[in-house]
């Protein structure tokens, strides 16, 4: 037992949420989009892996305000992004970058409002964007896979607007979820008309349970509910991808 405490507070731990999991794992599938050959698809998987596993100890110690502690995890994160850079070329290290951005909007909003929405907002957004990362894997990268990718994280925006707008002890703005659902539509034009069906699902949740207020268990159904809409969004963005390859 106590070994498996050491390695719970150590640089590795898995995930205390099922959360983390499902934004990685979305933002994998969207790239396998691309994916081409083997050896890609496998750095992508385990990527995601270490990601996920060094996800949990980066967000305890960081919210704990023990930046000495981030050290490790991060170094595993930055070690693996090199070595793939390696393989797969520099431009692995150019699409990490949206992810440093988020980290770092992130780390400022800890420092300035703790842990607010809009940290949790950063925060997730660096799960988001790491579909960058995985696509740098797949080779060379278009403007659609590009405005994929900030779809992806505009929904990914619109989700957790949602989930903390819903939470009773929040005090976020009860249009926020409805704004960013609706600024899907903006990058799934870009990329194909037919896209902007991505942004029905967020936009309907947030209008009619814009005065729904979330508490005690129901808090744990809500993100089962937030599963169901990754879900959801991912067979669209597949099923439009099947369709029509020219829409990407």
């Amino acid at each position: 037992m106590p070994e498996v405490i050491s390695l719970l507070n150590g640089p590795v731990a898995p995930p205390r949420s099922p959360t983390p999991a499902v934004v990685v794992g979305s933002a994998l599938v969207l790239a396998a989009i691309f994916l081409r050959n083997a050896r890609a698809i496998a750095a992508s998987v385990i990527g995601a892996a270490i990601f996920l596993l060094t996800y949990q100890p980066l967000y305890n110690e960081s919210m704990k305000g023990h930046w000495r502690a981030i050290i490790a995890p991060a170094a595993i994160d930055v070690a693996y992004v090199l070595a793939t850079s390696a393989v797969f070329g520099p431009r692995v290290i150019l699409c990490a970058l949206p992810a440093v951005a988020f980290a770092a909007a992130y780390l400022v909003l800890l420092k300035l409002k703790g842990r607010s929405p809009a940290t949790i907002a950063a925060g997730s957004s660096i799960l988001a964007s790491l579909y960058f990362y995985f696509l740098s894997l797949a080779g060379d990268i278009t403007w659609r896979s590009a405005f994929l990718g900030a779809l992806f994280i505009v929904f990914n925006l619109s989700q957790v607007a949602y989930v903390e707008a819903s939470l009773g002890f929040r005090k976020v703005w009860r249009g926020a979820p409805v704004l960013l659902a609706a600024l899907v539509a903006l990058p799934a034009a870009v990329i194909s008309p037919y896209f902007i069906i991505t942004a029905a699902e967020p936009l309907e949740k947030a209008v009619l349970e814009r005065k729904t207020a979330f508490k005690g268990d129901q808090v744990k159904a809500l993100g089962h509910r937030e599963a169901v809409s990754y879900a959801v969004f991912l067979a669209i963005v597949l099923l439009l991808a099947t369709l029509s390859g020219s829409a990407l």
